[in-house]
């Protein structure tokens, strides 16, 4: 079998195509319930295809080593039940794809050292709660409407929380550009 990646579309032709998003909710639930058959169903259907993908988008350099990393880290997250649905898959898939594209930036380690310090403080500046909230918005690629059900929190306290935060965020930011 040959996996293609279609930049056209931006997704992936085989398996993905082959396996569908029904069958993928159906195989993530079979992980999660502890099944090994399902775990070795997956890194079959899928490894192909995450490679397809970080192969045409980062290169070869590293290219096994990062795909067994996304495979192992999908795993633990489907049986921790953080990855539930091929759409908790795909967008895991796309924020480790977003997080080496942006690390293989050399621009980026400059303004990196200055916004961590940044965030890093905005983040202490918060409760516990409201930290876990921003990390499933951020770093997790939740909604907003996912988040309200987690939390049970309605949608116009995490939309404060949000714009609260980007505020302390670009605040420093801003004074530091005008300065």
């Amino acid at each position: 079998m040959t996996t293609t990646y279609s930049p056209a579309v931006g997704s992936l032709s085989t398996p993905v195509a082959r396996v569908g998003p029904k069958a993928c909710d159906a195989l993530i639930a079979q992980i999660h319930d502890g099944d090994s058959a399902a775990v070795e169903r997956f890194r079959m259907d899928y490894s192909p295809g995450v490679r397809a993908l970080f192969d045409h988008h980062l290169g070869k350099i590293g290219l096994d080593d990062l795909v067994t990393q996304t495979m192992t880290g999908a795993l633990e997250e489907i049986k921790r039940g953080r990855i539930g649905t091929s759409q908790d898959w795909t967008r895991f898939v796309r924020a480790v794809l977003a997080r080496k594209k942006q690390s293989a930036d050399p621009a980026i380690p400059r303004v990196a050292v200055n916004l961590g310090t940044t965030v890093t403080t905005a983040l202490a500046a918060v409760r516990s709660d409201e930290r876990r909230m921003l990390s499933r918005f951020y770093v997790d690629g939740c909604s907003i409407p996912e988040i309200e059900r987690e939390f049970a929190i309605p949608a116009v306290e995490i939309s404060a929380l949000l714009d609260r935060f980007r505020q302390s965020v670009r605040a420093p930011r801003t004074m530091a550009a005008r300065a």
